[in-house]
């Protein structure tokens, strides 16, 4: 993983540690849409709870996704799914 933001590693974060983020997020990737960081930012702003409150909710435009979506990638070459 290249180095980032802190939103963008905070993105991926939520995206690792919700069970149902976590395997929503590669089928999305797997799914190779054009549309993969739309649903992304949906499926983050999904799990983050009372998202009002948190800072990722505030600064989500500043998410690199692409960079969110190589990682996923890497890991699912890896055999993380």
């Amino acid at each position: 993983m290249t180095d980032t933001n802190w939103v963008t590693g905070e993105a991926s974060l939520w995206l690792d540690n919700d069970e149902y983020a976590y395997h929503q997020s590669r089928a999305i990737v797997k799914s190779d849409r054009i549309s993969m960081a739309d649903e992304l930012r949906a499926l983050v702003l999904s799990v983050v709870p009372d998202a009002g409150s948190f800072t990722i909710v505030q600064q989500i435009n500043d998410v690199d996704w692409g960079d969110v979506i190589a990682r996923i990638r890497d890991d699912i070459e890896e055999g993380y799914e």
